[in-house]
């Protein structure tokens, strides 16, 4: 107990082939019938796991200590009713099994821990997803699952199609990245999926690749989706979501901030509760209000900047699309328009 949040560690849950993972469960003291959220990775479901102590652009104090990577505080979501659960995801810390980089596998294990979550005595039956990158990602997989009391998602920075956004961006394979994730999330009892030695076996998409993205078409519960502009990782990802899953009930959210910061500012820790409020604890709160769509926009020398500018949809109906091409024999850019061919050397 602390600061009036009840704090139970390593709570076994076991999975639908037997496998036990372990998670920790915060819940604001005395309180029964509450919502959840679950942040799920295999980056440790304490602060400091494989050395990830702090984020970048988020000021030391920010957040308490029981805040996992790139995960939502307890300190805060507690404090306004929510519980948060946060597990080590299979083959991750204390929990069984092997380790995978994403999937329908790692979807098949948030789809149980959230049956499980809705089960206890302390839960309203309503459970959330939310987090940053894998936290993010993983939200895809679970929800295409369709858990029966998985009642919204909050996908912030992340991708859904694990070929294209993280090892072979156009299928040119990167290690950088993606060696480096794969050099720390081996914390674990058993084995690590070799993502980068599976990126070199499998170089173009194939069956291996399609587990990798997720069913967007049998996601249809609301979402809160964001992109920062200023990553190729998340922004084509996130977008494809939000375009993608069958919810008629779906937002987005594309700015011009680092992931992390934007994940802890005040504002925009207030305007996801909103959402949460709605959809996992039923207030009418005006919600459904928001503008479906708020884009940051710039110039070039970011001299003229536009904050959380309101549209319909995305992409924008009003936009008008140009073709570039190669022109091999001229050795060209060449552009398609108006009356015939025009060539820029």
């Amino acid at each position: 107990m602390k600061d009036g949040i009840c704090y139970d560690r390593d709570v076994a849950v076991a999975l639908r082939d037997g496998t036990t993972i372990y998670t920790d469960v915060y819940r604001p003291e005395g309180a029964t019938g509450v919502p959840a959220i679950v942040a799920w990775s295999p980056y440790g479901k304490r602060a400091g796991y494989a050395g990830m102590y702090f984020m970048l652009g988020v000021p030391e104090g920010t957040n308490s200590e029981m805040t996992k990577f790139e995960g939502p505080d307890p300190s805060y979501w507690c404090h306004y009713g929510y519980a948060v659960i946060n597990p080590d995801a299979r083959g991750a810390g204390n929990s069984e099994g092997d380790e995978s980089v994403s999937g329908s596998g790692e979807g098949r294990d948030g789809s149980d821990l959230i049956e499980w979550v809705a089960a206890q005595e302390c839960s309203n039956g309503k459970v959330g997803l939310a987090g940053d990158s894998w936290l993010a990602v993983s939200q895809w997989f679970t929800a295409a699952q369709q858990p029966p009391h998985l009642a919204c998602i909050a996908p912030w920075e992340g991708f859904v199609d694990v070929y294209q956004s993280f090892a072979r961006p156009g299928g040119i394979m990167q290690t950088g990245l993606m060696g480096f994730i794969a050099g720390f999330i081996g914390y674990g009892p058993g084995r690590v999926e070799d993502i980068v030695a599976m990126a070199e076996e499998h170089p173009v998409m194939d069956a291996y690749w399609e587990d990798k993205v997720a069913r967007l078409e049998r996601i249809d519960v609301p979402a809160y989706v964001t992109a920062g502009w200023n990553t190729a990782l998340h922004s084509r990802g996130s977008i494809d979501g939000f375009r993608g899953i069958a919810s008629t009930h779906k937002w987005l959210v594309a700015h011009r901030e680092f992931e992390w910061p934007y994940f802890y500012t005040p504002e925009n820790l207030e305007d996801l509760r909103r959402f949460f409020d709605r959809y996992l604890k039923g207030i009418r709160n005006g919600w459904e209000l928001t503008p479906r769509v708020r884009i940051d926009v710039m110039d070039a020398d970011d001299s003229d900047h536009a904050s959380k500018r309101a549209e319909a949809e995305f992409p924008l109906a009003r936009t008008h699309y140009q073709e570039f091409f190669l022109d091999a024999e001229a050795k060209s850019f060449s552009r398609a328009g108006g009356g015939g061919i025009l060539r820029r050397l």
